[in-house]
């Protein structure tokens, strides 16, 4: 007889199988990775950077960690959930990040797009979300890409995620899970940032190694 933790221990190990759940774990690296791309092309300035939705914004930590020199790096972590604000704040404290170097904000993300926030910030070199616009319908995803915008510099760049319509776990997410998503295509993510203030499709679309997490990148 299997006893009942062990079927919720073979319950999770599941779910974290599944290739949503890897292209989850996946991005971490993807967005850490780009960060120290773009802090090299800097030579030696600053990259100012916004995190939207940021949760434990671990990949921001480990840009932190794979730095020398942390003033090469200076972030602004953006999200509703005091806990997740408290866990970043604690890991960059164990880390010794100047406080200059990271700033935390609370603050809704249907209030930034809908333009019902004072979080006014310019001049970003790069904003980025990995799971905030495929909980958005089309409407609400082009008012983010709008304030996303004028946040950025000339020449500045957005990566926002969003999950693929091929995602074949996608019913089982959405029936059994309850985990609802705004499933779209690489045609959507050029229309959305086309309709938007960028004026045009996506500079280009990167997808993690399972092919169904994709991330439009635009520049302004």
């Amino acid at each position: 007889m299997i006893e009942h933790e062990n079927i919720g221990q073979m319950l999770d190990n599941g779910f974290f199988a599944i290739s949503p759940s890897i292209s989850v774990k996946n991005r971490r690296k993807m967005l850490t990775d780009k960060i120290l791309e773009l802090i090299d092309e800097k030579q030696g300035e600053t990259l100012k950077v916004t995190v939207l939705a940021s949760g434990p914004a671990r990949e921001i930590i480990d840009a932190f960690d794979r730095l020398e020199d942390k003033k090469l790096l200076k972030v602004t972590i953006i999200d509703n959930d005091v806990q997740a604000l408290a866990f970043v704040g604690s890991e960059c404290k164990k880390r010794k990040i100047p406080d200059a170097q990271i700033k935390m904000i609370k603050e809704s993300m249907l209030d930034l797009a809908r333009g019902f926030s004072e979080v006014n910030l310019t001049d970003q070199d790069f904003v980025y979300s990995m799971g905030l616009t495929d909980y958005f319908k089309d409407k609400l995803f082009n008012k983010m890409l709008n304030f996303i915008y004028a946040m950025l510099k000339d020449g500045g760049m957005v990566w926002l995620g969003n999950y693929h319509k091929k995602d074949k776990f996608k019913t089982f997410l959405k029936y059994v899970v309850k985990w609802n998503l705004q499933y779209r295509t690489e045609d959507d993510m050029n229309r959305l940032y086309e309709n938007s203030d960028f004026k045009k499709p996506c500079n280009k679309i990167i997808y993690d190694d399972q092919g169904i997490d994709m991330f439009g990148e635009g520049i302004r």
